[in-house]
This record gives structure tokens, sequence and C-alpha cells, in this order.
């Protein structure tokens, strides 16, 4: 058997389209150039991440920010999160767990410098 693609639907959920959405990177206010597949894969885990927050409805756009990051360690950085130009309150553990995820997946993208801070700009 040979298996092609492995799709995951929930039930009750908006399915987001192939391809939707922009993102745009900076780190150390640089942009970083992202191919399509990499572009959609932060859009998707962006987007998923800040609708379980359960902000306002029909987000359009999402402002992250992460900052004061030292020697990779993000535990003790800033995170702001704005959603269509409005501040989001998130507590500890949410931002935690952004902080974490957001800047693992950026990591991983080989940066050649140190990340001082980072900012992420999604829109439909």
């Amino acid at each position: 058997c040979d298996i092609k693609k492995i799709e995951l639907l929930i039930p009750g959920e908006a399915q987001m389209e192939k391809g939707g959405g922009k993102s745009t990177i900076l780190v150390n206010d640089k942009p970083l150039e992202i191919n399509r597949f990499t572009n959609d894969i932060v859009t998707n885990s962006i987007r998923a991440m800040v609708n379980s927050l359960k902000t306002e409805d029909n987000v359009k756009t999402i402002d992250i920010e992460i900052s004061d990051i030292e020697n990779s360690n993000v535990v003790d950085s800033q995170i702001t999160l704005k959603t269509n130009g409005h501040p989001v309150e998130i507590n500890d553990f949410s931002s935690g767990i952004l902080k974490e995820t957001i800047f693992a997946a950026i990591n991983t993208l080989k940066i050649d410098e140190e990340i001082n801070n980072l900012k992420i700009k999604v829109e439909e």
C-alpha cells in the first residue's frame, strides 16, 4: 500500500483553504524570505493556535511579536498578540506555548544569526 496523502478533517471546524493567506516574518527586524510551503505551514499553524484562544470572530490579521530573546531561550522573552489590530490578553500558559512553538518553528529555518526578536504577520 503506497500512501500518497493523509488529511485530517475535524468535524465542525472551518476548513482552511490550501495556500490561503500570507505570512510575513521579520527576524531581528529583517525580512525572512520563505517559500510557499513554509508560508502555508506558518500561516496555518499560527491561525490554529490563535483560533484556540477564542479571540474575536472573523480574524483577518494576526500580529505576533516575541522580543527580548536571549541565547535562544524564550522563557523570559515578551510576547504581544494582536488580531485585526486589537491587542489580545493571553495568560502565562498560552504565551509560553505560543513563544516556544513559534520560536522552534522559525529557528528550524536555519537562520544565520542569533534570533533576538521575531515579528510575524498573518493575513487572510
